[in-house]
């Protein structure tokens, strides 16, 4: 096997002649419309463990507005008040003065039209880039963001995500995308296109990009990418790239009583800026962690004749073509030693154009020097950043599988980790400047000020507030100064993080740091199923799609899913299930649901199984159990009542390898499980999550049931044949059974393209003579699609073999013991012709007797008939059993501690020569710590074995409906309960308040109660307290009508908000209820509710 490296005189030449129009057609291409703040949106980004609010002009987090870079996702816990990009270049204006333009947006103190104060100057969205009525930027999981065409694309991108990574590329997480500019600041008297007195601001344009993955080494990280082009005529010969955050470390939303002992620094060798609460205490009380800004990516500076970065290389620049093959050490290496300390390998031959030598071109791996159909092709999959397994991709296109490395040209994204995508291919200067200082000290307002903070890095200590007490602190840092040409693009790139202390963020820092030097690029989760839930009463039943088990992983080229874990909690954010902790102590991996001792954990029947090679700090993942996939979970450990969110979670393989230096690899990935819940706590849960109540029935009705009374068996289930796997009749929207249907289960072993041993099976409605599914593959568990609000749970045998529970004597007290085997003569891997054993599903019974009873068969050359003491039958096909019989003892029966045996064989005409398949094998052995006991006459012996499902089964079974009776309805008015009883204080199913401030929701439940009645609840001394008029109008299994209305079986429940009909929350105290129900009954109860 080799890897392509084609080098010919044609390519040599036609790349040299790219290289004369290169720069000009690789830059990007900026949008010819201007930014509009009727454009301006609200997002967010939530992929991860990091919630916070983002606008479409460059800023993340808004103070007294949740969630403002909240972390844990779901605590309500506040880091930060505010972000906002900051661009800064020095030019002269009309009049010949040297200025200094800065663009940013901000909340407060920017710059407006003084003329029009509501006027902002500075970026605005450009338009374009949101579905027409959005009221979000374009989000890379809801299409319904997205615009119908994308401006900066061709149309081919239409209807596809416009991923960093390629068309239709969902790497991260989660991704957002938006283009702003500056055109709207008019504060300076210049212009940056001469020719266009329109275009104001310093005509820069930001294409901007937020990433989160939810890996469990990045999920405390928000990435942020900005490419800023240049698109006026006049070129800044020195401009900076920076940020400002206000820092707000340990306040709640609406409440900022901590904001006032926040202290930071920052950290040179890290490249990190970070924050934290001066007594770690947030308002509250919570434990407040640890701020930072990762400084990832600054400028280039690619004609200084410096090594910038010390890396080893000089002036290196992302819009290079690929250029010469160099073959010749060091392969263009300005500094060795430089090169291996920076990318931790020695250099190798590569492309002129890929500087750091990491593009990896197709495998050829029938070595005839070009790509072939179904050969890897690895970083050569042409302009459009895709491959033949991702979405959107609809045939080669320019530059795959070429053997070269493809920049990207205008607004494509080119081969991954080349040009545009290969942040190594830059000479970057890094973070030259930093300031730390109290909230209002610099001021957005002031361009020439803050120039001057840019310009270079400051002690943090000197302006430090008082480390006693802290303060509010804001922070500058940048980057420059650099050249930023007309029609020039640069990139600047930066993450937010948070930890619990300095010593993680450190170590998430460094983790970070390599997603990033892996240009963004590494494993990621498989695609999410989507789950759908049904409550019942005192269950919850789930069910999913095979979805993510079609999951094509990009980096590691391979599909890896490996199974599913459900995830079930009383929050929102699953943080019930976060509860392994890594050698740190921090929170790492997720527990599955456990019932009845089992954890929900369903994954490929492949060998794979326990806890995965590598380690990550000090921890490593469960792979589960080899206990086969499952598309169907019924939760029955829930409460009636209690409000339960429910997470399928896809996971893949991971990657181990073996090396010199132990077991490397990547630890198992998983998908995301978001629930947003809006300001307003309005639940939103993602197609993998579901929010979900169980619940009574109302008095008086009976759910679905099988017809126990159509067969003459306790099961309600006819079966025809002697399969030993089971089935079970799963109840799943009780209002779509069918009362009285039949339906029947054939299985067949015919159909095309079935493997040896594989088995089909059909559904048919036999009351209608409809077939509903025709020939689905069987597997050892395998759950139907529903039909009539019906699923079909099937659980076949894996395989053939004795079952030892049901297998012994069944008459008799002798002592012998008994094996059941394979005759070892009859397995051979070496002779075909003796490779003739095989499990027969059959069961057999030995009756032994004084005198003979039989004649065992002759064959097989060696074996003669031979008078027996015994007779074998096959108790499944009703009739004598075929066997051989060798009499060494010459008394005619089975003697113990002997090679003598019985072995049971089934005629096979398709057995080439011998014409049959020997099975099993019976031999005794003695029991030598005792007296001998052979068997007696009348004694008999029972082989039993396993039986899957075969073209000999049929399975029929009658569905009853729900019904209703007068007389169980008044019998139930005794089972009507409150709960909670006694209510203390607050009930575990209760939502947490979205509000922070006041009560938040309260609530108690009734149940078992009939359709139709009026609940009225008093105070022990007769005061009315409440009345609730129930009318059904709740449904276990809703149908939706035509007209909109609703119909199902009616909940017997309703919740009670523990306010009075005056409007005033309830007294701690003993209540009475009284429920009346028209032609049904009365019946009154007691609940109390207590501090």
């Amino acid at each position: 096997m080799k890897v392509n490296i084609r080098f010919t005189l044609f390519l040599t030449v036609f790349v040299y002649s790219l290289a004369v129009f290169s720069q000009s057609i690789q830059q990007r291409v900026p949008d010819p419309n201007t930014g509009d703040l009727s454009e301006l949106r609200w997002g967010t980004m939530d992929g991860n463990r990091i919630n916070t609010l983002f606008k479409n002009w460059g800023e993340i987090a808004h103070y007294h507005i949740p969630p403002a870079a909240e972390w844990p996702k779901g605590s309500g816990h506040q880091y930060s008040d505010g972000v906002a990009l900051i661009i800064s270049v020095a030019t002269h204006d009309k009049d010949g003065n040297r200025i200094h333009p800065m663009e940013t947006q901000y909340r407060e103190f920017v710059d407006l039209n003084p003329e029009n104060p509501s006027e902002l100057w500075g970026f605005a969205p450009i338009p374009g880039y949101i579905s027409e009525g959005s009221d979000s930027p374009a989000m890379s999981d809801d299409e319904s963001t997205w615009p119908l065409r994308w401006p900066d694309k061709p149309y081919s991108w239409d209807g596809y995500w416009n991923g960093w990574f390629g068309k239709g590329k969902k790497q991260a997480e989660l991704e957002t995308y938006f283009v702003f500019d500056d055109d709207l600041d008019e504060e300076w008297n210049f212009y940056p296109d001469p020719d266009d007195t329109t275009r104001r601001g310093a005509g820069l344009e930001v294409a901007a990009r937020y990433f989160q993955w939810n890996q469990v080494l990045a999920r405390d990280a928000l990435f942020a990418l900005y490419f800023v082009t240049n698109e006026g005529k006049t070129t800044y010969d020195s401009a900076y790239f920076a940020f400002y955050t206000d820092w707000g470390l340990g306040n709640l939303p609406a409440d900022d009583r901590d904001n006032m002992d926040d202290a930071g620094s920052y950290d040179l060798e890290l490249d990190i800026a970070y924050a934290y609460d001066y007594d770690g205490v947030g308002t509250g009380g919570w434990k407040v962690g640890v701020g930072g800004f990762a400084f990832l990516e600054s400028p280039g500076i690619n004609d200084d004749g410096l090594d910038n970065d010390f890396d080893g290389l000089l002036d290196e620049s992302r819009i290079n073509p690929a250029g010469r093959f160099l073959d010749q050490y060091p392969y263009g290496i300005q500094d060795v030693d430089n090169f291996r300390n920076y990318y931790g390998r020695d250099p190798a031959p590569h492309w002129e154009g890929d500087e750091d030598g990491d593009w990896r071109p197709f495998t050829d791996l029938n070595e005839n020097g070009m790509w072939d159909i179904g050969e890897p092709l690895n970083d050569d999959v042409g302009m459009d950043g895709i491959g033949p397994y991702d979405d959107g991709y609809e045939g080669p296109d320019d530059g795959q599988g070429d053997g070269m490395p493809t920049i990207g040209i205008e607004n494509l994204p080119g081969e991954p980790n080349f040009g545009k995508t290969d942040k190594d291919e830059s000479d970057q200067i890094g973070l030259t400047g930093f300031d730390i200082f109290p909230v209002h000290y610099y001021e957005l307002t002031n361009d020439e000020q803050d120039w001057d903070v840019f310009r270079a890095a400051r002690d943090p200590y000197s302006n430090k507030p008082d480390p006693m007490t802290g303060g509010n602190l804001g922070m500058f840092f940048s980057s420059g100064p650099f050249e930023l040409e007309a029609g020039q693009t640069e990139n600047y790139s930066m993450a937010l993080l948070f930890a619990d202390d300095l010593e993680t963020l450190a170590r998430r820092k460094r983790t970070v740091q390599s997603i990033y030097d892996n240009d963004y690029r590494f494993a990621v989760a498989p695609n999410k199923p989507r789950l759908t839930a049904t409550a019942g009463d005192g269950k919850v039943i789930l069910r999913w799609d095979n979805t993510a088990e079609k999951s094509w992983d990009p980096f590691l080229q391979e599909y890896d899913f490996e199974g599913y874990q459900i995830l079930r909690s009383t929050e929102p954010n699953f943080a019930e299930n976060l509860i392994i902790t890594n050698s740190y102590g921090d929170e790492f991996f997720y527990r599955p649901l456990e019932q009845n001792g089992q954890l929900a954990q369903f994954d490929i029947k492949n060998g794979l199984k326990g806890l995965h090679p590598v380690t990550e700090e000090g921890i490593k993942f469960n792979l589960g159990n080899d206990t086969g996939l499952r598309h169907m979970y019924i939760d029955s450990s829930v409460q009636n009542g209690q409000t339960y969110f429910y997470a399928v979670v896809s996971y893949d393989r991971g990657k181990a390898d073996t090396t010199a230096n132990g077991i490397e690899g990547l630890t198992p990935m998983w998908c995301t499980s978001r629930i947003e819940q809006d300001p307003a706590g309005n639940l939103v849960p993602d197609i993998n999550c579901a929010v979900v109540t169980p619940n009574t029935i109302a008095g008086g009705y009976a759910p679905p049931e099988l017809d126990k009374d159509k067969y003459d068996n306790s099961s309600g289930i006819q079966k025809i044949g002697h399969a030993t796997g089971s089935i079970h009749i799963h109840f799943i929207e009780a209002d779509s059974v069918k009362d009285g249907e039949t339906y029947e289960i054939v299985f067949s072993d015919t159909a095309q393209f079935l493997a040896e041993n594989q088995v089909t099976f059909t559904i048919s409605d036999s009351t209608t003579g409809t077939q509903l599914f025709p020939e689905m593959l069987l597997e050892e568990r395998t759950e139907s699609p529903m039909f009539n609000g019906i699923v079909v749970d099937i659980k076949n045998e894996p395989d053939i073999k004795v079952n030892y529970l049901q297998t012994g004597w069944a008459t008799g007290a002798t002592s012998f013991k008994t094996t059941i085997d394979f005759d070892p003569t009859f397995t051979s891997e070496t002779n075909p012709l003796l490779n003739i054993n095989k499990p027969v599903p059959e069961d057999f019974l030995i009756t032994f007797a004084d005198d003979i009873i039989d004649t065992s068969d002759a064959g097989l050359g060696s074996y003669k008939a031979t008078p027996t003491k015994f007779a074998v039958w096959n108790l499944t096909a009703d009739e004598p059993a075929h066997y051989f019989f060798t009499d060494l003892a010459k008394d005619s029966t089975l003697s113990p501690d002997t090679t003598e045996a019985i072995i049971i064989f089934e005629p096979n005409d398709d057995v080439k020569v011998f014409k049959l398949n020997t099975s099993w094998r019976v031999k005794f052995f003695s029991d030598t710590l005792g007296v001998q006991y052979p068997p007696q006459s009348g004694d008999q012996y029972v082989i039993s074995t396993t039986k899957p499902f075969s073209a000999q089964d049929t399975l029929r079974f009658t569905a009853r409906g729900v019904t209703f009776e007068l007389e169980k309805a008044k019998n139930d008015l005794e089972n009507i309960y409150v709960v909670p009883n006694p209510y203390v204080a607050a009930a575990s199913w209760e939502r947490r308040n979205p509000f922070i401030k006041g009560r938040g929701e309260r609530r108690i439940w009734f149940m078992n109660l009939p359709e139709e009645c009026t609940i009225r609840i008093f105070t022990v001394r007769g005061y009315l307290v409440d009345t609730i008029e129930y009318n059904g109008e709740n449904y276990h299994s809703p149908e939706y009508e035509p007209d909109g209305t609703t119909s199902g079986t009616p909940l017997g429940a309703v919740s009670w908000n523990l306010v009075s009909k005056d409007e005033m929350d309830i007294a701690y105290g003993v209540y009475v209820y009284h429920v009346e129900a028209p032609g049904i009954g009365e019946m009154v109860g007691k609940f109390a509710v207590i501090k």
